[in-house]
């Protein structure tokens, strides 16, 4: 693969995929914001979308949280269960999540 700002991107996303499944990679799961599912959605690439939604801040140096704020932020308790799931109209859910 060619190199380009030390990752594997190859000009286009899709030929960066044809590049990985000759790798053995088939699956590939996009984490990410706006903008990397948007170049993906450009290139008409996304075959399925699963969303998983944790309650829970995740920290680390990529953070959205300051850092003067983070030490008390996760020392914090912060439990959450599910109450209820609803399917709407229109591929819409509801999740009621309930601190406990």
């Amino acid at each position: 693969m060619t190199s380009r700002n030390n990752s594997f991107f190859e000009d286009s996303w899709s030929k960066t995929l044809i590049s990985l499944k000759k790798q053995g990679i088939n699956d590939l799961a996009l984490l990410g914001g706006a903008k990397l599912i948007n170049s993906f959605i450009k290139e008409d690439l996304i075959t399925d979308i699963k969303i998983t939604i944790i309650p829970q801040i995740i920290g680390g140096k990529y953070t959205w949280i300051p850092p003067k704020e983070t030490n008390e932020i996760f020392n914090l308790k912060r439990l959450w269960e599910i109450k209820s799931i609803k399917n709407l109209m229109n591929n819409e859910i509801h999740i009621h999540y309930k601190k406990i």
